[in-house]
């Protein structure tokens, strides 16, 4: 199971059928165990069941599609991190699961889409940025949105600054023995240079120790940049001052956040201050866009009513649908008790299948609406 990303919304609201299932189990309650959580998953399965058998009649349909989500009800292993939610998806020919960093809403949807209204957020303000945590004993990158923070693998470079001495050490030897080789088979009439004299000097011990570390960062640099480079992705530093100061005059990748972030206790710590440093930069388009709406309430250009909006989505006008979400930055459509997809859901696969943008208001919008839209024409 992987997070949730805006690629997946785009490919989700694709879908169409007449078995299309949505199931989200929050994170585990507090005093609650492995077993609860099993038997909710089966109690919303069973759900899904029932209400897919009326909508549709066709056993053989109902069964192909509700087994395997019966089968993954009773894994254990699916239920055993209570710290992350779940939400599955099925249809014909389609099952995803996806763990969830967020709190989420516990229902089931059955429908002729998939309900991704609750996953709005996650999706739209995912904008990925990286965070290279620059420390003697390791150097860790992280590829980073909002809501999640997945370390990535920097191969087999020395990722630790003594492994990466090791390194040199040994290269450092091994010019060393075949400079002396070389000196021995020239002979009598050959070079009178000392063996290894390429390394001229003997530099303080300060000033080495800041060009080896300079070199170490050099390699992580090369590294990184064969990573993400061609993402133009922004690159948020942590560590000690003087290390991200060093790093920052090595590097060669383009975005390089400002700043940075000191030493921290918990990961958890390093995402939230990371997110404050990027975020200004990252949700500037979805300022812009609220700015536009206000400028443009009260035109023929501008809707606020929920069922407008999802009649209009449905032909394309719509160009970007704002929606509004609450304390817990969920969206506000997410709490409707239906066992089907409600209107504004069913906006959300509108707009994104027709190329529209989505815009999550953490703010009141105009009219206290729950959704607002502009359109196209």
């Amino acid at each position: 199971m992987v997070s949730f990303t805006r690629d997946d919304l785009t490919s989700l609201a694709a879908v169409t059928s007449p078995a299309c299932i949505s199931i989200y189990l929050p994170p585990r309650h507090a005093g609650s165990g492995l077993r609860i959580d099993m038997t909710r998953a089966r109690n919303l399965v069973r759900i899904a069941r029932g209400v897919l058998h009326e909508r549709i009649g066709d056993e053989k349909l109902v069964d192909d599609v509700m087994r395997p989500l019966e089968s993954l009800a009773g894994q254990r292993e699916l239920w055993r991190d209570p710290e992350h939610g779940v939400v599955i998806f099925r249809a014909p020919e389609l099952l995803r699961m996806y763990r969830l960093p967020v709190d989420i809403p516990e229902m089931v949807r059955v429908d002729t889409c998939f309900d991704l209204l609750p996953l709005v957020e996650l999706a739209v303000d995912d904008g990925t940025f990286f965070i290279l945590a620059i420390d003697r004993r390791e150097v860790r990158l992280f590829r980073a949105t909002r809501q999640s923070m997945i370390e990535q693998s920097l191969g087999t470079i020395p990722a630790a600054f003594d492994e990466y001495l090791a390194t040199l050490k040994f290269e450092r030897a091994s010019q060393m023995h075949t400079a002396a080789s070389t000196a021995l088979s020239a002979g009598a009439g050959g070079s009178h240079r000392k063996a290894g004299g390429v390394f001229h000097g003997s530099p303080g011990r300060r000033e080495r120790a800041k060009r080896e570390f300079e070199g170490f960062l050099h390699a992580i640099d090369r590294r990184l940049m064969g990573i993400i480079g061609s993402s133009g992705a922004p690159l948020v530093l942590a560590g000690v001052a003087e290390a991200r100061a060093m790093y920052r005059s090595v590097s060669t990748y383009p975005s390089v956040v400002a700043g940075g972030v000191g030493v921290t206790t918990t990961t958890a710590l390093l995402h939230r201050r990371a997110w404050d440093l990027v975020a200004p930069t990252l949700l500037r388009g979805n300022a812009d866009a609220v700015d536009r709406l206000r400028r443009n309430a009260g035109t023929p250009t501008t809707l606020f009513d929920t069922l407008e909006i999802a009649d209009r989505s449905s032909t394309g006008q719509i160009g970007t649908l704002f929606i509004a979400t609450d304390d817990h930055h969920r969206a506000i459509g997410a709490h409707y008790g239906g066992l089907g997809v409600e209107p504004l859901g069913r906006a959300v696969n509108n707009v994104v299948r027709n190329s529209g943008t989505l815009c999550t208001v953490h703010e009141r919008l105009p009219n206290d609406a729950p959704a607002a839209a502009l359109l196209r024409y």
